[in-house]
């Protein structure tokens, strides 16, 4: 009986251990970056649950090569203060750079 005990806490030990080891580990998951509390997601989503709060717009126009627009970074800072102004409760940002002007929708995890 106590063999048996001893068999059984082992296997449920390397159980548990290799269940905790990465295996197959899924690459698309990353670390995002933060800015002024938010954090940023451009061309990805959040893995975890959110509400949407809404979305913010930047009113010039952004262009490939940024000649005579605004560029990625410029755009991004305008939607995080705009962003950090309207919604301050959000705790992230997903960018979407796809139209003209660039937009972001400000969410909060649950």
């Amino acid at each position: 009986m106590k063999k048996l005990l001893i068999v059984f806490s082992a296997l449920a030990l390397i159980t548990l251990v290799s269940a905790t080891l990465p295996g197959d580990i899924d690459k698309s998951i990353a670390k995002v970056n933060q800015s002024q509390g938010f954090y940023l997601f451009a061309d990805c989503d959040p893995v975890a649950e959110y509400e949407y709060l809404g979305t913010v717009k930047n009113k010039v126009g952004m262009s490939e090569l940024g000649v005579g627009n605004d560029d990625y970074e410029t755009v991004k800072g305008r939607l995080i203060k705009k962003a950090k102004k309207e919604f301050p409760d959000g705790d992230g940002i997903i960018f979407d750079f796809s139209k003209d002007k660039g937009q972001a929708d400000v969410i909060k995890f649950k």
